[in-house]
């Protein structure tokens, strides 16, 4: 299963500026804001930390071996992309405070350092304010910016989950299913073999837009096919510190699939399961699209204030709360005690669930086995804080997302391309 990002532009019948993002680390900057501040006290080290084309797994990996605590000891609101600079809150339980303000590691940089009582936890965010900046945009880019950003601030973005979800060999979706139907040597050879295998729009493979990496990573990739664990580990890069660690608990366990997933860090499995379930959402948005600015009878509106749904039983009375931004139809981040709604919006969920092989029953028992219980999510969001200026060739843009929202659905509409 490759993951096509094809999905519907809310944009359409506006033209695209083209462009290329993250030419250089400074074109992609990402501010986490956070949902509180560090009290001054308590055995946690909070730590504002500037990260330079590093992902959030890859910091946590470094931070843990620079300062000597156990990597489950380190908390974080987000995962972060790798590609540009990314300002975000790390949580160190009884770090030295003085040895992490004068962390001297590659491509990381501390901020301030402050204490506090609690480990920072996914979620403990407000939202992301970026900067990106796109080059080599279209001439005509003066006149379809702000079109484009009328419409999306009048109707709102397309809640999709973005294409770094899926992983950069695409298949992140595919590796959670096959954990989802206990398809245990599936998911092996997903993560850490099947060469090349997955094509992206542009026609890169995942290897390709691992940039520098491309090459150890393939050849990883090949070994594992061949049987060769032990080479394939050592030349996997560092920072790649899961897939090496999967590789050495299987030759531990002489190649035993099941005795090595049992031993898995459970945030590793929701990972991957989590990029399943944004599959499944991505899939129910697609077939709603453009109606995301309508409620139907049936629907489980969101009510973006704090979160909350309810079911809609007269849609010409809820369609004014819709209008004024209040409210949003939302979609299913599937799990085993997710509310369902009714009518159509439930046969395009039903349809979703049936194309990809299970039963709304089925589904819902394997998600309980694994876990994860499941919630609703708006199928639009709203930018706010939104300013931007043209800079020679290139648009330099500024916006500030709710935590969990994709910047690259943005950009999407904007660029109209999924090569992002």
């Amino acid at each position: 299963m490759v993951i096509k990002m094809d999905y519907p532009y809310l944009t359409s019948d506006i033209p695209g500026i083209g462009g290329v993002i993250k030419t250089e680390p400074e074109d992609f900057i990402v501010e986490e804001i956070p949902l509180y501040q560090p009290s001054g006290a308590g055995e946690h080290i909070y730590a504002f930390i500037e990260k330079r084309n590093l992902n959030t797994q890859e910091m946590i990996t470094r931070l843990s071996q620079h300062l000597g605590i156990k990597a489950r000891d380190i908390g974080v609101a987000g995962n972060k992309d790798r590609r540009g600079i990314t300002r975000q809150m790390v949580s160190l339980w009884r770090a030295d405070p003085a040895r992490v303000e004068n962390l001297n590691v590659p491509q990381l940089r501390v901020l301030w350092v402050k204490r506090h009582k609690n480990k920072l936890h996914r979620g403990h965010l407000a939202g992301n304010r970026f900067e990106i900046r796109i080059r080599q945009i279209n001439p005509d880019a003066a006149k379809i910016v702000p079109q484009v950003l009328e419409k999306l601030n009048k109707i709102g973005v397309p809640n999709y989950f973005g294409i770094q979800r899926f992983g950069i060999h695409n298949d992140n979706a595919a590796a959670g299913k096959a954990l989802l139907l206990q398809q245990w040597e599936d998911f092996f050879h997903i993560v850490l073999g099947n060469p090349g295998s997955s094509q992206i729009q542009s026609g890169q493979t995942g290897e390709q837009r691992a940039g520098d990496n491309h090459a150890a990573i393939l050849r990883a990739r090949q070994l594992f096919e061949e049987g060769k664990l032990a080479e394939a580990v050592e030349l996997w890069p560092p920072d790649y510190s899961f897939p090496k660690s999967l590789l050495r608990r299987l030759i531990e366990f002489k190649g035993g699939y099941h005795n090595t997933i049992a031993t898995m860090p459970a945030a590793m499995k929701n990972f991957y399961l989590n990029a399943y379930q944004s599959h499944l959402f991505n899939e129910t948005l697609r077939l709603r699209m453009p109606a995301i600015n309508e409620v139907w009878v049936g629907d489980l509106a969101y009510l973006h204030r704090n979160g909350a749904v309810f079911k809609v039983e007269q849609a010409e009375t809820e369609q004014t709360r819709v209008d004024s931004l209040e409210i949003s139809p939302s979609g299913p981040i599937w799990g085993s005690t997710m509310i369902t709604p009714e009518g159509k919006e439930w046969e395009l969920e039903e349809k979703v669930v049936s194309e990809e092989g299970f039963t709304v029953e089925e589904l819902r028992a394997r998600f309980k086995t694994a876990g994860l219980k499941g919630e609703r999510r708006p199928f639009r969001i709203f930018l706010t804080d939104v300013d931007y200026e043209f800079v020679e060739d290139s648009l330099l843009l500024r916006f500030t997302l709710p935590r969990g929202v994709y910047a690259t659905i943005v950009l999407r509409e904007l660029m109209k391309t999924d090569n992002l």
